[in-house]
């Protein structure tokens, strides 16, 4: 399974917003969650990151792994920072 932050905007010209957070696939039985960290800067021609195989497809379908619980997937995003500024190219 994926799992990407998406800064789905309107970007100002030159804007750029900085991102720092945790994206999290919880584990329903308190087990351990699977989490990564983000941090980026997004632009209007870059807007979106993440990774591309946060958690395998099997541990979803396996029940006794905790993560899918009465066809339910928790997932949590955890934004901790969140700046924005201008950039001029030179």
């Amino acid at each position: 399974m994926s799992l990407y932050l998406n800064i789905n905007d309107k970007f100002k010209p030159f804007e750029m917003i900085y991102v720092r957070a945790k994206l999290r696939v919880l584990n329903q039985r308190k087990l351990n969650n699977v989490e990564i960290q983000v941090s980026n800067w997004y632009t209007s021609w870059f807007y979106y990151s993440g990774d591309f195989q946060i958690i395998p497809l099997a541990d979803l379908r396996d029940s006794s792994k905790g993560f899918v619980v009465n066809d339910m997937l928790k997932v949590e995003v955890q934004l901790e920072g969140i700046s924005s500024t201008k950039w001029y190219p030179s």
